[in-house]
């Protein structure tokens, strides 16, 4: 039997699908906010499988296949979509070790036609090259990228004193939450029965 053989993200052919509905932009300032470690919802609308890779881990989507993906991932694929319109770099800390700078438009948009393989730093035929998709967070806010839309305003950059939760920063809250209220529970049961073992101590002393 031959190997199955996954199709590489890049020089696949998603210009041969045809010519597809642009979808419109996210309304100015009401834009997701999303960090790295983040997963979102992504559904591959494109005929073909899509395959997103990072950090030795790869995500394959088949024709409507829907599955969580992660940040970095899309991000290396489809470019950041915090990436700013004024080309300046943004250095970003959004805890839990995730640190790093953001590259401006230009320099991700370079990277996306190089990617695709598009001539002539052309935005049309880097759309049309570029693997149709849904993405969405995991509470269903649409996302979009540069290389889908090249013009979009920027996403926000989170830092870690804006403490602004996203799914994941959500995530990690509740679990701190809970194991708080768990240590709390467990020093309750430890001071019940330290009184219960001192209360039959006393009753042992007595009876001697």
């Amino acid at each position: 039997m031959a190997d199955l053989k996954i199709p590489e993200f890049t020089n696949v052919p998603y210009a041969e699908m045809g010519t597809r509905p642009q979808a419109p932009p996210i309304t100015p300032g009401t834009e997701p906010l999303v960090m790295d470690g983040d997963y979102l919802n992504v559904t591959n609308l494109s005929k073909i499988p899509v395959v997103f890779n990072w950090d030795n881990r790869a995500w394959v989507l088949e024709h409507n296949q829907t599955k969580p993906v992660l940040f970095e991932a899309l991000v290396d694929a489809l470019g950041d979509p915090r990436s700013a319109l004024d080309d300046k770099p943004t250095p970003f800390d959004a805890g839990h070790g995730h640190r790093g700078v953001v590259q401006g438009r230009y320099e991700e948009l370079k990277r996306m036609f190089s990617r695709y393989g598009v001539e002539q730093f052309s935005r049309p035929d880097l759309v049309e090259a570029a693997p149709h998709l849904k993405c969405e967070t995991l509470d269903g806010k649409r996302v979009t990228f540069p290389a889908t839309h090249p013009d979009m305003n920027a996403f926000p950059v989170v830092e870690v004193t804006d403490k602004v939760p996203t799914d994941i920063s959500r995530m990690y809250e509740q679990i701190s939450n809970e194991n708080a209220d768990m240590r709390g529970e467990i020093e309750n049961l430890k001071r019940l029965m330290q009184v219960e073992i001192e209360r039959r101590e006393g009753v042992t002393q007595a009876e001697e």
